[in-house]
């Protein structure tokens, strides 16, 4: 607690020393964990937000739109399903061509199954260990914010 309190006066010295300001209604300081863009984040790890329930709950799609709904929301917590393109594949070829109605078929339904299953037993991710070696992959045109593979001049 001690390490954290000197890290939190040193943040804020920087602030202040480069005539930032933050509001102190909106922060809150020494907190064992914090909801951040759908993330629970601790000191264990990472771990999905709170919307499990609306996964389990969530009905087959019987249109397209829905589908869609669907696959956005999922996708969203992708990093926390293992082969997750390869479960969601039957769902994303509903959508190929794009259909004016929904096919559903029974792979489908395993998939959508199977995704739901994997979303209440998504696992913690860990925070890296430093003293043990890890690999970063980055995406370098999604980092830079490029939206295509063409040069820029």
């Amino acid at each position: 607690m001690a390490k954290h309190c000197h890290h939190v006066a040193e943040v804020l010295k920087r602030l202040r020393e480069f005539q930032l300001f933050l509001k102190a209604e909106k922060c809150s300081f020494h907190q064992p964990s914090v909801q951040f863009l759908g993330y629970n984040i601790s000191s264990s790890g990472i771990q999905m937000e709170g919307k499990v329930d609306a996964i389990k709950s969530w009905p087959t799609p019987s249109t397209v739109k829905e589908l869609q709904r669907f696959l956005g929301f999922a996708n969203f917590y992708r990093l926390f399903i293992q082969s997750y393109s390869s479960i969601v594949h039957p769902l994303t070829d509903l959508l190929r061509n794009k259909p004016k109605s929904l096919s559903w078929s029974a792979a489908a339904d395993g998939a959508f199954n199977t995704l739901k299953e994997a979303f209440t037993s998504a696992p913690l991710l860990i925070h890296p260990d430093p003293e043990k070696p890890f690999v970063v992959e980055v995406d370098a045109l999604a980092a830079a914010g490029e939206t295509s593979s063409a040069p820029s001049m």
